[in-house]
């Protein structure tokens, strides 16, 4: 009986650590993406703005061009994590395949954990994977 019930908690603790892991971020983030919510998917990554008259032109640019790439491809089948990269344990980077109709698209996502809770840092996308790593790998 005491075995089950070890085993039961073990279970349950693990189940609990992988669907919390960096506070959710990226399984919202994949959500959104799968029901083609793909604005409210960047939003999910950073919030909206709590002001709107601070938002940049650039911002704005750069969130209709991200929204572009994420709908560009077709119809969603699939996503993937593909790597997990841990430095400490307060920074990672996670890259995913994400499938569509058409081609893949890879995302790499940084996130950051100041004090409690997780936030992404920054994130790259592209249809070739060799390209994005190579991105990534020089900061660009």
């Amino acid at each position: 009986m005491n075995k089950a019930i070890l085993i039961f908690g073990m279970l349950f603790s693990l189940s609990a650590l992988g669907s919390e892991q960096y506070d959710g971020i990226p399984d919202k983030f994949m959500e959104l993406v799968a029901k083609g919510e793909s604005e409210a998917a960047l939003d999910s990554f950073f919030g909206k703005p709590k002001d709107p008259k601070k938002v940049t032109a650039e911002s704005i640019y750069a969130k209709e061009k991200s929204v572009k790439i994420l709908n560009q491809f077709g119809k969603y089948y699939f996503h993937e994590k593909i790597s997990e990269e841990k430095i400490g344990s307060r920074y990672a980077l996670l890259t995913y395949i994400i499938g569509y109709d058409e081609k893949p698209l890879f995302i790499s996502i940084s996130l950051y954990k100041k004090e409690n809770s997780w936030a992404v840092k920054s994130y790259k996308t592209n249809s070739n994977y060799k390209e994005l790593v190579k991105d990534v790998n020089e900061g660009t």
